[in-house]
């Protein structure tokens, strides 16, 4: 996934913890690191917003409730758009007043507007793979929702179904009831953005991954030294080497000409040391992906067991 510019994950039910994101209440967040979490606790439903490369984001966060988590996000000082993480009531009960309360409620937002999480809705029967056929009445008041909002659907690429019970056979089912939604006023901001998504691995929910802008320029990585190179073969010699070029005098002079050495000298070990291990890693992505866009069986589901294990081994 570093290969992308990522801006925004749904992540699908489940839960993640990371030392290198800020766990926000309600309020907000300036981040110079441009890395944000956002989470309410009575959520069943993980969110991470990922924006990058913004130097100044500005994150408030206006309601949280069970089901909705709504956020105005600023990206370097610009005008701010709201965005809306959806977790929506799995069982019918509950469904239609969800989605007439969240239509009465945000009907005449005007500013950019995205929404996109877990929607458990199927809206066309081509929307889904097995088990009993998809309810027409609940594609109506999920289809009644973005008509009275002005809400797009965004093409969700890499595949089709976003979500399985895992199981097999006879027994399998797809769906997608994953979405991104959109307002005519935030694709004038975003006109650029796609979304696609990753193989399920920690959850029955595919990764929905949101790119704001043109993923295709091509921009330089900022180095990033990784505290586990400390444990790999190579790397104190690596440094040692760079360090020793400009000779023994560290002085103020020379040592960020020694720093700069030892950076590019790190970029190409690094590299050189884990593009192997980066391709493994994508390839056994890619397979887990292909195998899960169709409806399992018993020798698929133990192919992609084995799979994830050969992942848990990085």
């Amino acid at each position: 996934m570093k290969k992308f510019r990522v801006s925004i994950i749904n992540l699908g039910s489940g839960s993640l913890t990371s030392p290198g994101l800020y766990c926000l209440g309600s309020g907000s967040l300036t981040s110079p690191g441009s890395t944000a979490w956002v989470q309410a606790r009575s959520l069943p439903l993980l969110h991470l917003l990922l924006l990058r490369p913004f130097p100044c984001v500005h994150i408030t966060i206006l309601s949280a409730t069970r089901n909705v988590i709504d956020v105005s996000v600023s990206l370097n000082g610009e005008s701010p758009w709201f965005c809306s993480f959806v977790y929506a009531p799995p069982y019918r009960e509950g469904k239609q007043d969800f989605w007439k309360d969240l239509t009465n409620t945000r009907a005449d937002i005007d500013n950019p507007w995205l929404l996109m999480g877990d929607t458990n809705i199927i809206s066309s029967q081509n929307d889904k793979i097995g088990g009993s056929p998809y309810d027409l009445s609940q594609a109506k008041w999920f289809n009644e929702f973005t008509d009275l909002c002005g809400l797009m659907d965004m093409p969700i690429k890499g595949g089709t179904y976003t979500w399985s019970n895992l199981r097999a056979d006879d027994d399998a089912i797809l769906e997608r009831i994953d979405n991104v939604l959109f307002n005519t006023s935030w694709n004038d901001m975003f006109n650029k953005a796609d979304c696609f998504m990753d193989p399920a691995i920690f959850s029955d929910h595919c990764p929905v991954i949101l790119r704001l802008y043109d993923h295709n320029k091509k921009r330089r990585r900022a180095f990033k030294f990784e505290s586990n190179w400390l444990l790999e073969k190579g790397c104190k010699s690596s440094v040692q080497e760079a360090w020793n070029q400009l000779g023994n005098n560290s002085s103020g002079l020379l040592l960020n000409r020694k720093l700069n050495i030892i950076r590019e000298k790190l970029r190409s070990w690094s590299k050189g040391k884990f593009a192997r291990k980066r391709k493994t890693l994508k390839e056994i992505r890619d397979k887990i992906k292909v195998i899960q866009s169709t409806p399992l069986t018993f020798e698929s589901a133990e192919e992609v067991k084995k799979l994830k294990e050969e992942l848990d081994k990085f």
